[in-house]
This record gives structure tokens, sequence and C-alpha cells, in this order.
């Protein structure tokens, strides 16, 4: 259903320019309709990029976030904290941690990452179309590092 979806949604954009898509391939069984779905439209995947993160540092991140239930804004104990502990600075609400970012919860969300991750990477690297990219960085520096590779200047 989401490639039948994703089919009729792509075609709203310019087909003859590069295309950068997000996870839409979150197994392996998906890796033949997004070859078929550009296949249809004359084109062929030419990259796959990869963010890696170690599992410490992914439960780091993932058990420090907090979020306002009242207007959407997010925050991180170490890269983004709130001014004062616990509470929204844009409109005062008490802030809420995911249920599932417990790190014990973190290291089996992982374990299901890994299992559905590992075949798409094997076949993306068997393609020669594999980059991976260090995500322990800083969002900046990833950022940067994108920009880089995707041959983007910082300053569109």
């Amino acid at each position: 259903l989401t490639y039948k979806m994703f089919n009729k949604w792509i075609k709203n954009y310019d087909l003859n320019q590069d295309i950068l898509l997000v996870s839409v391939v979150r197994n392996a069984d998906q890796i033949p309709m997004l070859d078929n779905l550009l296949a249809g439209m004359g084109r062929k995947l030419d990259g796959f990029i990869h963010l890696t993160l170690s599992q410490a540092a992914a439960i780091e991140r993932l058990s420090l976030r907090s979020y306002c239930p009242n207007c959407g804004a997010t925050y991180h104990g170490k890269y983004k904290p709130e001014k004062v502990k616990g509470i929204c600075d844009v409109c005062g609400y008490k802030l809420e941690k995911r249920e599932d970012d417990k790190p014990d919860l973190i290291v089996e969300r992982l374990k299901e990452y890994n299992r559905t991750i590992e075949p798409i990477l094997a076949e993306y690297a068997k393609r020669g179309i594999l980059t991976e990219v260090d995500a322990s960085p800083s969002i900046e520096v990833i950022h940067e590092q994108l920009l880089k590779l995707l041959k983007f200047s910082s300053e569109r």
C-alpha cells in the first residue's frame, strides 16, 4: 500500500531532477519494490547512505530525550537542554519522555533495527552503492558531511 501511494506521490515532482529519499526501504522485501518503482520512472538507485552509531551513543542520545506533549517542542539533556529542568521553554508545559526511551528498551529496539537493516546494507554493499557515515559527531558536523557527500552547498 505504501509503495502504491509513494508511486502516486512522487509524480508530483520533476523526475528529471535528483531525488533524495529518506527511509523508504525499511526491510529487505521492500528493495525490489523501490527498484520497480524507480525503473518505472526510468531511474535507478544511485546511492544508499547509512548513518552509523555505536549502541552506547544511541542509548545516550535516546535516553536523554524529552518532549512537550502540548506544543511538540523537543529537548535533549546533553545537546539541547531546556532552561528550567522538566519545563518546556516554549509553552511552560511539563516535559515527558517516551516510554521506549529507557536503556533496556532501546537495546531491544536496536536489536530489531540491526536485524532488519543488515540484509539491506548487504544488498546495497553488493551493488557498490552503500556509503556509511559516522553519526557520532554533532548534528552540524554530520550535516556538513552529508552536504559534501551529496555535492550540495550549505548555502542552498
